[in-house]
């Protein structure tokens, strides 16, 4: 949600500032709340603390077993690169054993890497994929 929706909202009428930091932005509200049918008007000063989603690493390792090709294949399908990404990316997991093939929020990484490992266990092969805060 960016501030400009958080202030609509919110039902703010101003913004005065905003600050944004490296984890986190501040944003420093004035708004003209008022009471309807009383003709009585209020003014407020609101902070709302909006932090950055946590991001996860989604790390496929290297096996024995499972196919470069079928690696190739499922970063094109599930994690969307682009073919020459893929094969660069498989062939990284199986030179140094592992490789991050992603980084994505909690629910993006889990998903992808539950339907990676779902592809590879309905072809036989026993695939690891690990999602891992960064």
């Amino acid at each position: 949600m960016t501030c400009w929706q958080m202030a609509q909202y919110l039902h703010l009428s101003k913004i005065i500032a905003i600050f944004a930091f490296s984890n986190y932005q501040s944003i420093l509200i004035m708004a003209d709340k008022n009471q309807q049918g009383t003709g009585i008007g209020t003014k407020t000063r609101e902070r709302v603390l909006i932090e950055e989603p946590r991001q996860y690493k989604v790390i496929f390792y290297n096996d024995d077993f499972t196919t470069m090709e079928f690696v190739a294949h499922v970063l094109q399908v599930v994690f969307g690169k682009p073919a020459n990404d893929a094969i660069l990316l498989m062939l990284k997991v199986h030179r140094e054993g592992q490789a991050v093939v992603g980084v994505y929020t909690y629910d993006v990484a889990m998903t992808k890497a539950a339907v990676a490992t779902a592809m590879a266990r309905d072809q036989g092969y026993p695939l690891k994929i690990v999602c891992i805060p960064e």
